[in-house]
């Protein structure tokens, strides 16, 4: 599985908890497409949303990690 979509569905999961912020979400983002040759165009749009509500940054991770099941996040996250 793509560590990119992997970390995005952690990111979410997190936010969700509560565990990290929509900063968190937006360095991690900047990180990411730096490190990327070609980053998808959703990341980039992650980035730009520092001022942006929770569930806008939540439905951008979820675009970028739709495939990633959700439980088995869930239970890495809570250890």
């Amino acid at each position: 599985m793509d560590a990119m979509k992997l970390q995005a569905a952690h990111l979410r999961v997190a936010l969700q908890l509560g565990v990290c912020t929509v900063s968190d979400v937006i360095r991690w983002s900047d990180t990411e497409i730096a490190r990327l040759d070609e980053p998808p165009f959703a990341l980039i749009e992650l980035a730009l949303m520092e001022n942006a509500n929770t569930l806008d940054v939540l439905s951008k991770l979820y675009e970028l990690s739709a495939d990633v099941p959700t439980l088995s996040v869930l239970r890495k996250v809570l250890g």
